[in-house]
């Protein structure tokens, strides 16, 4: 505008008879409005604007050739209007508008888009401006895959001003800010402030579900994430009733089948979930058992080490265990058939609750428990947990679960073809000699089986009988150094 008076040699003043001319070229969409760059000495008008023309337009102008038709750009989806609302941050960001302006401009673009679901739902939690800004860029950079986001640099984001950042920032991380008490977001704590995260919480997630935003968000294949094509197939080798168990287990998770088991059970008002305990020794394939039910029956299985998803910080355990069952809704959602959530040695967190709590520790587990018995309770996927202390199982768990699969030691003969599948180079009865002697589960048989791999790849020669001796009498001593205690 300063330009333009410039080159009119007039009053400031009476550019403003010419608005409505510009706002008409703006609709027609061949001049583009925006807030103008400030800079420390404008001492202008406190809201001023700039004007450019459209390039279309330009081109057509310098070519002399008939006006061009330009198509005004439109918003018609809730992606179009993230992606909007996320072209008001950047200008923000890189000094364009204030932060008040930014607020202005924030409020007619929601309003305007109020028809939306999510922005609807939103709009009624009456977020204040500043708190609904943020709260729509981290929905914004989890569909894009960034599940948290920097609190400093979403911060730097929206605030101009040092003083206002570091407030909205001590707010959040000392749990006053509304995003925080309403549960719409939680803080990741870092050792500095400034390196804290923010995500999304579990009921934010649950929001996006509801309203059909999961299938936009990006799916980043986690490392938890094992796919059925990627999993080697193999043989297993059980006894009679294991088999059974096992077949049986297979059949129902093939999709017609499992379609049609829900649909029984939905009419009789029973609980549609499948749930699966595997239990046993060490060794003697439960999880590979999970992993060769999947490739089967081509489902994806979401992997948890529990050891894993036991926090430092107290209270974060609880959370980390609702939101396992979160993301797995919303990944359930994204793929084809349901896939598996397998809780892999489970064994701490599928015990006996205590009844006598003495300190943090016990009231965190006996939290974990039941928050795990709720989510089991009315859940509707595919989850499957190994354990190897079955005798320690809550009588709550053991309730909740449709099937119970007990694995136990091979025997002689069941162990005689797992030599024989293993290492084909041995005869039967030298197989049978290794079952006989060697009371191994199917895990120390690869154990030794390996070793036996490396020594004929260092040395080159197949090793035979003698060398497989060797190795199970290794294998069996360290099997009892590692036993520490008493015997009576």
């Amino acid at each position: 505008m300063s330009d333009l008076t410039s080159y009119f040699d007039c009053n400031p003043i009476s550019i403003i008879e010419f608005n409505d001319d510009l706002e008409a070229l703006c609709d027609l969409g061949y001049v583009t409005k925006r807030k103008a760059r400030r800079n420390h000495f404008d001492r202008g008008l406190a809201n001023r604007e700039e004007y450019s023309i459209n390039d279309m337009l330009a081109r057509a102008i310098v070519k002399r050739e008939a006006l061009p038709v330009i198509k005004k750009e439109e918003v018609n989806n809730i992606l179009e209007f993230l992606e909007k609302w996320e072209e008001q941050l950047d200008q923000r960001a890189n000094e364009v508008i204030c932060t008040d302006e930014l607020i202005c401009e924030c409020k007619v673009l929601f309003m305007e888009y109020a028809h939306f679901p999510l922005v609807g739902t939103i709009e009624k939690m009456g977020l204040k401006s500043q708190e609904l800004i943020v709260y729509l860029q981290l929905i914004w950079e989890h569909i894009n895959g960034s599940t948290e986001v920097e609190l400093n640099s979403i911060c730097e984001k929206l605030f101009d001003k040092s003083a206002r950042r570091l407030r909205f920032m001590q707010d959040v991380s000392e749990g006053k800010n509304p995003l925080v008490k309403m549960n719409l977001v939680e803080l990741e704590e870092k050792r500095f402030l400034n390196e804290s995260e923010i995500k999304l919480s579990p009921k934010s997630l649950q929001i996006l579900a509801d309203n059909e935003m999961m299938s936009f968000v990006k799916l980043r294949k986690r490392d938890n994430i094992i796919e059925p094509e990627n999993i080697t197939q193999r043989e297993l080798i059980f006894n009679e009733m294991e088999m059974k168990h096992l077949m049986l287990l297979n059949q129902m998770l093939e999709e017609q089948w499992l379609n049609a088991t829900r649909e029984r059970l939905a009419k009789k008002n029973l609980p549609v979930g499948v749930t699966v305990l595997l239990h046993g020794a060490p060794g003697t394939g439960k999880t590979e058992s999970v992993l060769q039910v999947a490739r089967k029956t081509g489902r994806e299985i979401m992997k948890i080490e529990i050891s894993q998803s036991k926090s430092m910080w107290f209270g974060e355990s609880e959370k980390i265990i609702k939101r396992i069952f979160t993301d797995y809704r919303a990944y359930c959602k994204q793929c084809p058939s349901t896939p598996i959530l397998l809780f892999n040695e489970a064994d701490a967190i599928l015990s006996r609750r205590s009844n006598n709590i003495k300190g943090a520790v016990g009231q965190t587990e006996n939290a974990i428990q039941n928050i795990l018995l709720e989510e089991l309770e009315n859940f509707e996927g595919i989850f499957m947990a190994t354990t190897n202390l079955v005798g320690n199982l809550d009588n709550a768990f053991d309730r909740r679960f449709l099937f119970k699969i007990k694995f136990g030691k091979p025997d002689a003969e069941i162990r005689t073809r797992i030599w024989k599948q293993k290492m084909p180079s041995l005869s039967d009865e030298e197989c049978s000699i290794l079952a006989r002697r060697f009371d191994f589960s199917g895990g120390e048989i690869n154990n030794v089986v390996r070793k036996m791999e490396i020594e004929s790849i260092i040395h080159g020669y197949e090793p035979g009988l003698d060398n497989a001796i060797d190795f199970c009498t290794q294998e069996s001593t360290a099997q009892q150094s590692a036993a520490v205690g008493f015997k009576f």
